[in-house]
C-alpha cells in the first residue's frame, strides 16, 4: 500500500508561453459580445431599458405570465437595485428617474429592465400593478 507522501503528485511547473491564455480570451470575448448584443447591459447602471407594446408571444416566451405580481400605491419613493429586474406593467402609471439620468414614463404594456446598482426615484401617479423577475 502506498503511503500518503508517495501517492500525492507534485504540481507540474507551468512553462512560460507566448500564446495567450484561452480562458482569458474566452471571457473577454463573452463579456464584449454581451455588451455589444444586449442594449441593457451596454447602458448599465444608469439607464432603464423600456420596450413599449411588447407582444403576447414575447411575453409568453419569457414566461412573464408565471412571474409574481406586486402592487404599488400612488406615492414617491427611492430604490437602489441590488439585482437586475425585469418588469411588465399591467396597470397604472409611473415616472422613474435614475440618479443622474433621464426620466422614463412607464404605462401598461411596457416591459422594463432595471440594472443592478442603479438608484432611481419612482413617482407613481396611478396605482401600479406589475409582473416582475429579479435575476
Amino acid at each position: 500500500m502506498a503511503s500518503f507522501a508517495t501517492s500525492v503528485r507534485a504540481p507540474v511547473p507551468r512553462v512560460a508561453s507566448n500564446r495567450p491564455d484561452p480562458a482569458r480570451l474566452c471571457s473577454r470575448f463573452i463579456a464584449r459580445s454581451m455588451v455589444e448584443s444586449h442594449g441593457a447591459v451596454a447602458a448599465w447602471p444608469s439607464h432603464i431599458i423600456v420596450k413599449h407594446a411588447y407582444s403576447i408571444d414575447k411575453l409568453k416566451k419569457k414566461g412573464v405570465p408565471t412571474w409574481p405580481t406586486t402592487s404599488v400605491e400612488a406615492k414617491t419613493f427611492s430604490r437602489t437595485y441590488e439585482r437586475n429586474e425585469d418588469c411588465y406593467i399591467l396597470q397604472g402609471k409611473a415616472l422613474v428617474t435614475p440618479e443622474g439620468g433621464e426620466p422614463t414614463q412607464l404605462v401598461p404594456g411596457d416591459f422594463a429592465t432595471f440594472p443592478v446598482g442603479m438608484a432611481a426615484t419612482w413617482e407613481v401617479s396611478e396605482p401600479l400593478r406589475k409582473h416582475y423577475r429579479m435575476h
